[in-house]
């Protein structure tokens, strides 16, 4: 009974329905068509302005994040920048960053300073790091490295400078390639690399694990360079192990082309240590030498001649109580000075470069003088080259200090 009462509601609700949806059809149908021809009209006006067009595109087109540019990587591998913060108020010149490219045999491309009232500038002749790693791409100008001479600060090993003609013999043994100037680290990728942060500075270590370099040398060489970083000291380091069977001859050194800034070189004064100057002739060493002009050792240095200079010094000297040899390059006008030492005794050679365009000045501390197996240092003074033995060592050591010129204090120890 109760089954039959609820199926006639039922069948009575379906009916008002479709009774309703029979007298009100036209009106549905009118709304539709309504719609329909608002929309157009709307879609007409908008297209009319332009604004279809944008409105679609808005619709179909979902934000992008902005791409970043990708990380600059020279040798194909990411840069080491060590860095530290000025303290508010310094009135005195200080280090505030090295950048580093182990993947170009831990060439120095930049050091940057923080000078009261200037702010911070570029201390080396070289490009950002965008550009730095589009041009050290190993390819055309710098197909053989030789790229890493044009910029900033480059580390050389196994020799330093110019080799010789090729093929150079050390006891008959073959060596270098085509290229005989800079070394052949250049291209050199680290195997190992460290970094730390310091209380006021950083610190990178590299390790290159460098065989014979390709069948270009003598023997196995491992090589290790750390750099350091404080206020107003930089400390370089490149230590060298035989780890092959054969004696090899080992010959380091680094070469800074410090910017000369705005080309303005009559600002500047340089300060070389006592020694003698290798002869030339024809762009090559005589293996001759003569006393440097006293001049150079005067305290507040002496200028560089307008047509520039290029002297190759050897037996260099130190004062009594320095350290080392020690080079002074004084810039006047932005009120600061570079103080190199020579802190290992192996440094026998220091080649200056400022040529006439003023744009750089080179100060290149090495072990050994060019064309080093050449038969001109029979009768001279020595190459300069160390020979290692079997699981022997070398170390080079060189300190960047930085001080204002009108402090009188004493250089560090």
């Amino acid at each position: 009974m109760y089954l039959r009462f609820w199926m006639g509601k039922l069948d009575g609700l379906r009916l008002r329905l479709w009774r309703f949806a029979v007298q009100h059809v036209g009106s549905l149908l009118f709304t539709g068509v309504l719609l329909l021809a608002v929309t157009g009209v709307v879609a007409w006006h908008e297209r009319g302005k332009g604004h279809l067009h944008q409105l679609q595109t808005q619709l179909q087109l979902q934000p992008k994040p902005v791409e970043s540019t990708p990380a600059a990587q020279p040798g194909e591998k990411d840069p080491v920048v060590l860095q530290r913060a000025v303290l508010t108020g310094s009135t005195t010149p200080e280090f505030t960053s090295v950048t580093l490219l182990p993947g170009r045999g831990m060439q120095v491309l930049q050091i940057r300073a923080s000078l009261p009232d200037r702010g911070e500038v570029d201390l080396l002749d070289a490009p950002g790091l965008q550009d730095a790693a589009s041009q050290l791409n190993g390819k055309g100008d710098d197909a053989d490295g030789s790229g890493s001479l044009r910029m900033g600060a480059a580390l050389e090993a196994p020799w330093a400078g110019v080799l010789g003609s090729h093929p150079t013999l050390w006891q008959g043994h073959p060596l270098g390639d085509d290229r005989s100037d800079g070394g052949l680290l250049l291209m050199a990728k680290a195997d190992d690399l460290s970094t730390s942060v310091m209380p006021d500075g950083g610190d990178a270590q590299a390790t290159f694990n460098l065989k014979n370099f390709n069948g270009h040398w003598v023997s196995d060489t491992e090589l290790t360079t750390q750099v350091l970083l404080s206020a107003r000291v930089i400390d370089l380091t490149i230590s060298a192990k035989n780890t092959g069977t054969e004696p090899e001859p080992i010959g380091l050194g680094w070469r800074p082309r410090f910017a000369v800034s705005q080309g303005d070189r009559a600002s500047l004064r340089l300060r070389l240590p006592g020694g003698e100057v290798i002869e030339q002739r024809g762009g090559h060493p005589t293996g001759e030498a003569s006393p440097l002009g006293a001049n150079w050792q005067d305290r507040q240095g002496s200028p560089i001649a307008a047509e520039g200079l290029r002297m190759t010094l050897t037996h260099l000297q130190h004062g009594f109580l320095d350290t080392g040899p020690m080079v002074e390059l004084r810039n006047a006008a932005a009120g600061y000075g570079l103080r190199m030492k020579l802190l290992t005794s192996s440094i026998q050679t220091l080649k200056i470069d400022a040529p006439a365009d003023g744009r750089s000045i080179t100060i290149a501390p090495q072990y050994n003088l060019d064309e080093p197996f050449g038969r001109q240092w029979n009768r001279g003074p020595e190459s300069g080259m160390v020979v290692l033995q079997p699981g022997e060592s070398t170390r080079w050591k060189v300190r960047l200090e930085i001080f204002p010129l009108e402090s009188t204090a004493p250089a560090l120890p």
